[in-house]
């Protein structure tokens, strides 16, 4: 066996101290800070890195999490799922397209021209029309019951 000279042993040890073993920073992939997407409030959303991470916000604050072991960040449904059913991210946010109300929708009540018993309105559903005492209008069902059996 081939023994190494002392003189070179002596010199390695020497400089062992000034050898930088660390990845240099330009080899180091530069991590993007992620910011929470504005206007969409809290919740979960897709890691642009990698789909095995998610970022939860809460209150504007980005808090990193990672799915558990053989499990996919979905970012439709928002959950961590098997490789096969995970739909990577992030996606771009769907916009619900702007809804304006129907057309045909109930006429809003007169009350100046409701009259019971064919008429029933009020803004809160609870007004008797013509302010009637909700006793004398049991007492004209009952009278009207009467009249056409």
């Amino acid at each position: 066996m081939r023994q190494l000279p002392v003189c070179v042993i002596l010199s390695a040890c020497a400089l062992l101290p000034f050898v930088n073993c660390q990845r240099r920073s330009d080899d180091k992939k530069e991590e993007v800070e992620f910011v929470c997407p504005e206007g969409q409030g809290n919740g979960n959303f897709a890691d642009p890195a990698t789909c095995r991470r998610f970022y939860q916000c809460v209150d504007n604050y980005p808090y990193l999490n990672r799915c558990p072991s053989g499990l996919y960040f979905d970012d439709i449904n928002k959950l961590c799922t098997f490789k096969n059913e995970a739909r990577c991210g992030p996606l771009p946010a769907t916009i619900a397209p702007s809804t304006e109300p129907p057309q045909d929708l109930a006429q809003k009540c007169d009350t100046s021209k409701c009259v019971l018993p064919y008429c029933f309105c009020s803004r809160d559903g609870t007004i008797i029309p013509g302010g009637l005492d909700p006793e004398d209008v049991r007492r004209y069902k009952k009278q009207r019951r009467k009249a056409n059996p």
